[in-house]
């Protein structure tokens, strides 16, 4: 019979492990384009921390990731140690365009599935707000988008689900994941 392994079972070597992880993140970033749900967004922060992506960042959330309760207890300590930043700045995302690929997680008229990206990396996947998207400011910052491919009645998901299969997608399409 199988059975379920606990946190100490799955990392034998926790201080080790703990190191690699601070010193081995993935070239991936996620940019929160006004996601304004507390649930949402420590829903992203544990993603973030499954994935082992380089860093969150907030663009116009408008939350305190760090002292807000309902992001603590839903994130489950995750925004402590997720690399994060915040930011009002259209400058400040547009500066981010050194660093990343920016890749709006959006379905346009231009977005291909996102197992069939082919960009480059470091990327910062984009994420938009839970009713109206990426905003249009910030999508013209993003040099592609993706999009996960919906097969039933609805035109969309919410928003950190998409975010969820996306970002595990792209790690296997640029080979982070066997």
């Amino acid at each position: 019979m199988e059975k379920a392994l606990n946190y100490r079972e799955m990392r034998p070597d926790l201080e080790e492990y703990l190191k690699s992880v601070e010193a081995n993140r993935h070239p991936i970033a996620l940019i929160l384009d006004r996601v304004k749900n507390r649930r949402n967004i420590a829903a992203l922060l544990r993603l973030a921390d499954a994935a082992r992506v380089k860093e969150v960042i907030l663009y116009q959330c408008g939350i305190d990731t760090q002292e807000d309760n309902k992001v603590k207890k839903v994130a489950r300590s995750a925004q402590e140690f997720v690399p994060q930043r915040s930011t009002h700045q259209l400058s400040d995302l547009t500066a981010l365009q050194r660093e990343y690929r920016l890749v709006g997680l959006e379905i346009t008229n231009k977005s291909v599935p996102y197992y069939e990206y082919s960009g480059k990396v470091p990327l910062a996947l984009v994420i938009g707000n839970e009713q109206r998207g990426i905003s249009q400011e910030v999508l013209d910052l993003c040099e592609e988008s993706v999009h996960v491919p919906m097969m039933g009645r609805n035109s969309s998901m919410n928003v950190a689900m998409a975010s969820g299969i996306a970002t595990y997608g792209l790690l296997k399409v640029i080979g982070k994941l066997t």
